[in-house]
């Protein structure tokens, strides 16, 4: 296996499309979760405030205790704000992680503008945002990217602007 730094820079007018095959993400401050609580050290909410407060990408990954487990959110959807880029990576924990919204009108994750999110092999349940503006799961108003992902059971009241995932 090999790694090495990669830049993507499109100078052309047009679209352009590039095929990456068999790749492995990397980040010069790769932030690791290591518990399942909604807050405090170690959490996801926590991982994602220390990449927000850097200019530069980052990759958040997950500790192998958390495999098959859950973090459920208990005090309100997740703000993600970051210009530099983030990306979530389950990808090495072979039975998954699971995010839930927890009970009521929680919303898993509002990702503002300017901000740009990666997310990979993650499940997404039980974002709920009956009574708010659409995307039950993820409030999408930056560049999102997902791979490999799951979304079930996240509701968006049916006259909102957005769906019940994002």
């Amino acid at each position: 296996s090999t790694t090495a730094a990669l830049e993507i820079t499109n100078n052309t007018a047009a679209d352009s499309t590039l095929l990456v095959d068999d790749f492995t993400i990397s980040a010069a401050t790769p932030i690791v979760v290591t518990k399942n609580a909604d807050s405090g050290a170690g959490s996801l909410r926590a991982a994602l405030a220390t990449a927000a407060g850097t200019p530069a990408f980052n990759l958040i990954t997950f500790a192998p205790a958390l495999n098959a487990g859950t973090i459920t959110l208990t005090s309100g959807e997740i703000q993600v704000s970051d210009a530099g880029g983030v990306a979530l990576d389950a990808s090495s924990l072979s039975g998954g992680l699971t995010i839930s919204g927890g009970s009521g009108d929680n919303r898993i994750m509002n990702q503002l503008a300017g901000s740009t999110l990666s997310l990979r092999r993650l499940t997404f349940t039980s974002g709920d945002t009956s009574t708010g503006s659409g995307g039950g799961a993820i409030k999408n108003a930056g560049a999102l990217s997902v791979f490999e992902c799951v979304f079930t059971g996240n509701t968006a009241p049916h006259n909102a602007a957005g769906g019940g995932a994002i």
